[in-house]
């Protein structure tokens, strides 16, 4: 009998784990108004006073921190409908003249033709692609520098990848696609523990250790490459070697980080030692929480085991937000976790914040429909 009461016992724990996740977090969805108000509390507030690094990054518009607000002000016009969100996507641009940043193949100075790409295919504009194609052609022309020494800090595997892979689908010629996949699965075997499956953010990470004698992986280095990963499956082909390369390893790091997750719904800035750096930080959570939302509602990855942390994610972000509608505890910009005043805030977040919240709203509009 005991034995009996045992194994029900277990059964139902089971049962209660696995079987019921999807109503708690079906009730524990915001409404799709509560998501839409703070994306553009956020959106706005970023738009009238831009969080940007420093005076050089100011007055360089189309660099990586300005940059990397731009994805995500085009998630919020496609969630509201807004068209204010995308004119001053394209005002911008056009004030960018549509050109990549100056250094020729730096993955950083790519980043701005991301956005530019994306207008691109919303209003079909030519000299929205012209610049930006003809610096990619450029690269493609003087092709001899290897993944690794192109793309050799992990951060570049978001900068710099889903830009080829837009203008390979704009254009419908694979030799943009080539290019990065060979480029980015040397990057991949140079950047990534294989036994941890989590990246270092570059070589000078290799061997060094935390405080508790753990590897040192950044979680806004993490952050950038599953989120480049999420910006990039949608524009292969629905079945190829590609294809499943990038899903293996999507789910690989999805499977890996989420466990990782603390208990306030953020990730640590160290992910395998969160005691050496205890304080909250927003842009890796919110490249995470973006990811997990966006493998949910494409199907990469079961929504069972991914939409509670994801939700417990989104809700402590939203936390973060004060009163003026700046997103705050965000790590300014660096190559490691480090101490920073808990004010702070960077266009990054914002925009992963916003991509986020698109794929939070999208979700909450099926389920509850």
């Amino acid at each position: 009998m005991q034995l009996y009461i045992k194994y029900l016992l277990t059964f139902c724990l089971f049962y209660a784990i696995h079987c019921m996740v999807p109503e708690t977090a079906l009730a524990q969805l915001p409404e799709k108004q509560a998501i839409l108000s703070v994306m553009r509390t956020v959106c706005d507030q970023e738009l009238r006073a831009p969080h940007y690094a420093d005076n050089w990054q100011r007055n360089r518009l189309n660099s990586w921190i300005p940059s990397s607000f731009y994805p995500g002000l085009i998630a919020c016009y496609h969630a509201t409908g807004d068209k204010k969100y995308l004119n001053a996507a394209v005002a911008w641009s056009a004030q960018n003249e549509w050109k990549p940043a100056s250094r020729f193949r730096h993955a950083d100075d790519l980043l701005c033709t991301q956005t530019y790409f994306d207008l691109y295919a919303i209003l079909q504009q030519p000299e929205m692609l012209a610049p930006a194609k003809a610096r990619l052609d450029s690269i493609l022309a003087a092709d001899t520098i290897s993944g690794r020494d192109d793309w050799h800090w992990c951060d570049a595997l978001y900068m710099a990848p889903p830009a080829w892979i837009r203008l390979s689908a704009i254009t419908g010629d694979k030799k943009y696609s080539r290019f990065m996949y060979r480029q980015y699965l040397d990057a991949v075997s140079f950047l990534q523990d294989k036994k941890d499956t989590l990246f270092f953010r570059d070589k000078n990470f290799f061997e060094k250790k935390a405080g508790n004698g753990q590897p040192i992986y950044w979680s806004r280095g993490n952050g950038w490459v599953i989120s480049g990963i999420a910006r990039m499956i949608d524009y292969l082909p629905a079945k190829g070697t590609a294809t499943s390369t990038f899903k293996s390893l999507f789910r690989a790091l999805a499977a890996k980080i989420t466990p990782l997750q603390l208990q306030d719904g953020l990730w640590p800035m160290s992910l395998l030692a969160p005691e050496d750096f205890p304080q909250q930080e927003t842009s890796g959570s919110a490249m995470f929480c973006y990811a997990l939302l966006k493998g949910i509602n494409s199907g990469w990855l079961p929504e069972k085991e991914y939409l509670p942390a994801a939700l417990r994610a989104w809700q402590a972000l939203v936390q973060t937000v004060n009163t003026q509608g700046i997103l705050e505890h965000v790590q300014p910009g660096g190559a490691a976790p480090y101490a920073f005043p808990p004010e702070a805030s960077q266009a990054y977040a914002v925009g992963a914040f916003l991509l986020a919240g698109n794929e939070l709203q999208i979700l909450t509009a099926r389920k509850k429909s």
